[in-house]
């Protein structure tokens, strides 16, 4: 049964990814892009092997492409957050922030990172406001109450995103 916009072509490679064959599978997702540059799924897993590379830049893209494309999706829109962040870029990562904290402002996590990101550019006030969200939200989070405890403490953002950044963003 022939398929459009490089579903099948996606599919292949999602069967070999849930076979452990990411070699296969990320050529696959390959495939998938040239047919159709604009498949979401494709985008944001090629994205995922991208950020485990290492890549970043490479992966905000995709992630960019992914978002565009399903911008109703808050996973491609915070590992597109979490690229941003790790490439040197949290300023551009602001605007995707508070898009998550007001479509899901019960989610802490998304306050969290908010806080952090706020942080590192020296928009202290907002930083504490969006840490003290997240911890009104997940009062019993240990990794939050420290991050609302040393917001604003020399090397803060540095230690925040090599620390506590990827407990946030996966979460």
């Amino acid at each position: 049964m022939p398929a459009t916009r490089g579903r099948t072509e996606m599919v292949v490679a999602f069967w070999y990814l849930n076979h452990d064959d990411t070699k296969q599978a990320r050529e696959w997702f390959s495939r998938s892009v040239a047919v159709y540059p604009a498949n979401n799924a494709s985008q944001y897993e090629l994205g995922l092997f991208d950020m485990d590379e290492g890549h970043y830049g490479q992966a905000a893209q995709r992630f960019w492409i992914a978002t565009q494309s399903r911008p109703d999706r808050p996973n491609y829109r915070i590992a597109l957050v979490d690229a941003m962040v790790l490439d040197g870029h949290p300023d551009a990562a602001v605007p995707h922030l508070e898009r998550l904290t007001r479509e899901h402002p019960d989610r802490p996590q998304y306050w969290a990172c908010s806080g952090i990101v706020l942080a590192g550019l020296g928009r202290a006030d907002e930083a504490r406001g969006a840490l003290e969200r997240a911890a009104a939200l997940a009062p019993a989070d240990g990794t939050i109450a420290a991050l609302l405890r040393d917001v604003g403490s020399p090397g803060f953002y540095e230690r925040a995103v090599a620390k506590d950044w990827d407990a946030l963003v996966l979460r």
